[in-house]
């Protein structure tokens, strides 16, 4: 399982209006977050964006889409640069001259338009990039949508765990920011001789949540059962925070015990019985 958490992301002043847009066509705020973080990765989902031009100011992009615009590059120089353009970075010539030729009546003659680029996107998705389109709409996380998005329609050079991780951290937060996901708590009880907590034990969708477990005396940890938020603890005794509460039970084998009753002992026993006991003798310190 992945223990990645949400990294932030910058609005540069598109990003409200495609999850949106995105939302609407998509209809499922996990695969949304799963493509917008890969067009982040790429773009900063600003729709005149062009490759290497990461950090503002964005002139050089404006700069070519401008050239672009007026024809002093022109289509056949557009096609095959091999300078990736827009939110997703388009490419390879193909995809280039699609995107070159497209026309729809929403949008302007730009190359750089907003309209123009998201229609793009859509007709691709339509169009050639079903099985993207079939996930996106279909997927029960970020994670999955994300790589999928990466490894089926962004495909650049790197596709490594590294680049899946930074992706998946992009989509938590943009799927935390816009889908009204908000904190839940995560409560954990005891059945049987020990005791557990979660750590943390408030958090948003998609934050990883650490179980940790002791049992007391010789007895023993027999497992954990999910109550209320339907998650997967996987074997490293962890799971990501899904968009509502979780109450997890830890079971040991043996019962409660009876705690001491602490008369005339000396400051030594007593440590030694507040250590032991402290879980079960709620003023004893």
């Amino acid at each position: 399982m992945s223990n990645v958490q949400p990294i932030p992301c910058t609005d540069y002043g598109y990003m409200d209006q495609l999850w949106e847009d995105l939302l609407e066509f998509i209809g499922n705020p996990y695969g949304v977050a799963g493509l917008m973080a890969n067009f982040y990765a790429e773009s900063k989902c600003i729709p005149y964006i062009k490759q290497g031009n990461t950090t503002p100011p964005w002139t050089p992009s404006e700069t070519y889409t401008n050239r672009v615009n007026s024809g002093e590059i022109p289509r056949s120089q557009f096609i095959s640069d091999d300078i990736g353009y827009s939110f997703p970075q388009w490419t390879i010539s193909s995809r280039k001259s699609g995107y070159y030729d497209f026309r729809t009546v929403s949008t302007s003659s730009s190359i750089g338009d907003y309209d123009r680029a998201l229609d793009y996107v859509k007709y691709e998705l339509l169009n050639g990039f079903q099985d993207v389109f079939t996930v996106l709409i279909n997927a029960p996380s970020v994670r999955i949508a994300s790589d999928y998005a990466l490894h089926h329609y962004e495909m650049p050079a790197d596709q490594s765990t590294a680049v899946e991780d930074l992706r998946e951290g992009y989509g938590l937060y943009i799927y935390n920011k816009y889908s009204g996901s908000s904190y839940h708590t995560v409560t954990v009880t005891v059945d049987g001789n020990g005791f557990a907590y979660a750590q943390p034990d408030y958090a948003v969708v998609g934050t990883p949540i650490n179980l940790y477990q002791n049992a007391f005396d010789q007895d023993t940890f027999t497992g954990w059962t999910v109550m209320e938020g339907g998650v997967i603890i996987d074997a490293n005794d962890t799971f990501l925070m899904p968009n509502s509460h979780v109450w997890i039970v830890a079971h040991f084998t043996g019962s409660t015990p009876t705690p001491p009753t602490p008369t005339q002992l000396d400051a030594n026993t007593i440590a030694i019985i507040s250590k032991k006991w402290r879980y079960f003798i709620p003023n004893l310190q």
